[in-house]
């Protein structure tokens, strides 16, 4: 508790409660290598380009604003590789933030909170939700930047292109289409008369075969009721047609494939197969069968067919020309760099106006309840800020995905009526089942199974999803810096899940599901950060007379192959639906032991009061009298005046009331 007065051997400015904030811990550090500066008679705030030429004090200020960033303990930094990459853009956004102060504040100038820029980014850094291995980030050196990204395509014959990454279900259709392929009607009897490698378009026919894979696909019956919708022979145009209204003629009947065996002598391959087929004649049911010997061979690319039944008029040879002779265009892959210019645009600004008094704390002092009443005010501010500008940019993206890039779904926290546990066993045996299946869809868009997999969600949802045992969960705090989020991570199936609970999900029933590249040079989303901005150059427009705290940060959010996933979670408390309470305090709450509810004061058929008494059933209470029916004030009960035993309700009393 709080000591009021005249507290003995304390300072009273500690008793401000600033101490208790999240920003007191990281005002501290920094307050202290402010000190440390003017051991070396050198004042961050007055002369900070004096301060970071000092390599003592600039190396200082490095590793405060470097070391514990990050959770080392996260599998994220599994790798050392990992590790020094995140300290990498550690050290450039330092970089870009001394290069910012000195801008701000020339040499000789009076600028008090410039210095409080770095516990500010770092404690940005590490609480920023959207950006904490959901979202990948790098920093900008410049505000304006270009960004290759390696594609990977694959070139038609015919001059379509396939994106590899996101249309590898097309790869297998491209390659088989380019190679010489068609269906070839043939009528019989055939005698290696039909110029089967003209028809595929072989230009140089003496290296050109026809693949040995070529086989027989289907018949030409005639006679036979062709129904409305199925194939028949035009003699006409001597093409196979579709018929439109139903009559007897010339039926295609898709039969097994006949396909062709390694043979010796004259020919090079052969088949010959028995066919039973059962054929309608007529609309009305009416068939026949056709049972006949059906004979073929293939020499120097040629054919020859036969059937031993005369209503075989002809056959439907499926052939492709021979890969083998290499004869034939073939589909071209390549990677190529897509580069694109993007430019960090400028920021809103957020001011925060100060007292005389306070800056002058702020540098002579290095009042450390000051620092963090400051920092406390811009953090709230500009994290907040950057976190539901993050999540706007994720929700109009969604919105604007197509249907193939974006799932859906709901998931009923109710189990159904037939489930014999209880909801939280329901929703523990079954979601991830429920999870991973929206996650493979989500996968199969990209065709890329390196992916990290982040859910974000309101805490309470989160909390009741994250499985019971898990790889790692984030500490409450990293250093001096308490975390505004939690982050557990599971990993099941070769899938890393990472389950991040923030409040900026509140009153939101929906999980967001964003996947993020491992390994790979693939940007789904990414958010590049650049500089925080803190000084007191610029005045507020408002109140100009008095100095103020000006803060802003630059960043910028792209998108190059999004994805993403939305699940609602439908009656989330377990229950089929939500009671209201009508009643929060309740009128006839009893408070003691003389109120307990023993004798009953109600009335009777006339009017007349009647007494019920409980006292067998709750013994060794007090009697009392409790008239929840109430009459209207003054209205006498029993007819005795002036004796408004029952109003209001409850009334107390340990007496009979005709007594």
């Amino acid at each position: 508790m709080a000591v009021v007065g005249n507290p003995t051997g304390k300072n009273d400015s500690i008793l401000r409660g600033y101490e208790q904030d999240s920003m007191h811990g990281i005002a501290s550090q920094f307050a202290q290598i402010a000190k440390a500066g003017l051991s070396e008679q050198v004042d961050l705030y007055s002369e900070p380009r004096k301060f970071f030429m000092s390599d003592t004090l600039n190396s200082e200020m490095r590793n405060f604003f470097v070391e514990n960033a990050f959770d080392k303990q996260d599998p994220k930094f599994s790798s050392i590789d990992a590790v020094n990459e995140e300290y990498g853009m550690l050290n450039a956004l330092y970089q870009n933030d001394v290069k910012g102060i000195c801008e701000a504040a020339p040499l000789g100038a009076y600028n008090p909170v410039v210095g409080i820029t770095f516990p500010m980014h770092k404690n940005l850094l590490m609480t920023t939700v959207f950006d904490k291995g959901a979202i990948p980030k790098d920093v900008a050196d410049t505000p304006q930047f270009t960004l290759s990204m390696e594609t990977r395509t694959m070139y038609s014959p015919d001059g379509r292109e396939i994106d590899m990454f996101l249309e590898q279900n097309k790869i297998k259709d491209v390659i088989e289409r380019a190679v010489p392929h068609k269906d070839v009607v043939i009528m019989l009897p055939e005698d290696q008369e039909t110029d089967v490698l003209a028809l595929l378009g072989a230009t140089n026919k003496t290296v050109a075969n026809v693949s040995r894979s070529s086989k027989v696909t289907k018949l030409l019956v005639k006679d036979v009721y062709v129904a409305k919708g199925e194939e028949k022979y035009d003699a006409a145009t001597k093409e196979i047609v579709v018929e439109t209204a139903g009559a007897v003629g010339t039926k295609v009947i898709t039969v097994e494939p006949v396909k062709f065996v390694a043979a010796y002598g004259q020919y090079d391959r052969t088949f010959q197969k028995r066919i039973d087929l059962i054929v309608p004649t007529d609309n009305a049911g009416g068939t026949r069968k056709e049972i006949f010997q059906f004979a073929g061979s293939m020499h120097k690319n040629r054919f020859t067919f036969m059937a031993s039944s005369a209503n075989i008029v002809g056959v439907v040879l499926s052939a492709a020309l021979d890969v083998s002779s290499a004869a034939y265009e073939t589909p071209k892959v390549k990677w190529s760099s897509r580069t694109d210019y993007f430019e960090i645009p400028e920021a809103p600004h957020m001011t925060v106006t100060i007292s005389p008094e306070e800056t002058k704390d702020i540098q002579a002092m290095y009042n450390v309840n000051q620092l963090t009443k400051i920092m406390s005010m811009i953090k709230l501010s500009i994290l907040n800020y950057k976190d539901d500008k993050i999540l706007e940019n994720l929700d109009d993206s969604f919105l604007n995905l197509p249907t193939t890039s974006k799932v859906t779904g709901a998931f009923n926290f109710v189990p159904p009526d037939n489930f014999l546990g209880s909801h939280v066993t329901w929703r523990y045996e079954t979601f991830m089942d429920y999870l991973d299946t929206q996650i493979t869809t989500m996968l199969q868009v990209l065709n890329d199974e390196n992916m990290t997999v982040s859910i974000f969600g309101r805490p309470e949802l989160i909390r009741k999803i994250t499985p019971k045992e898990y790889t790692y969960t984030t500490p409450p705090s990293i250093g001096p810096v308490i975390l505004d989020y939690k982050k557990t991570v599971k990993t099941s199936d070769n899938r890393v899940y990472q389950f991040i609970s923030s409040n900026k999900m509140r009153n939101d029933n929906n999980l967001i599901i964003i996947l993020n590249p491992r390994n790979t040079n693939r940007v789904i989303y990414k958010i590049f950060d650049y500089q925080l901005y803190v000084g007191n150059e610029i005045r507020d427009t408002a109140n100009y007379q008095l100095p103020a705290v000006t803060a802003f940060e630059r960043f910028l959010f792209v998108q190059y192959q999004p994805v993403q996933g939305r699940i609602q979670i439908v009656n989330p408390t377990g229950l089929i639906e939500d009671i209201e309470n009508k009643t929060p305090v309740s009128k006839d709450r009893a408070m003691n032991d003389y109120t307990a509810n023993k004798i009953t004061y109600t009335h009777d058929a006339k009017g007349n009061g009647v007494y019920v008494d409980h006292t067998a059933e709750l013994p060794g209470t007090a009697r009392s009298v409790i008239y929840p029916d109430g009459k209207a004030p003054g209205v006498p009960q029993d007819g005795i005046a002036d004796q408004n035993y029952a109003y209001p309700s409850p009334n107390y009393a340990v007496t009979d009331p005709k007594n």
